[in-house]
């Protein structure tokens, strides 16, 4: 699977409210601030099921 499907479906996770990312740094042995992973949070079904009402309320 490519780079930029995964970012898509990650995307499209935290638009419904399912997932929470964070970036991440650390400091390398040389002293420089680097990007690190995301750290993924699996959020409460029920603000999902909210988002889910309140777009079909507003159709």
């Amino acid at each position: 699977m490519s780079e930029n499907t995964v970012r898509k479906y990650v995307r499209e996770l935290e638009y419904k409210t399912l997932i929470l990312t964070e970036h991440t740094k650390y400091e390398s042995e040389s002293g420089q601030v680097r990007n690190g992973n995301l750290i993924f949070t699996i959020l409460p079904i029920q603000g999902a099921i909210k988002y889910h009402n309140e777009c079909q309320l507003s159709r």
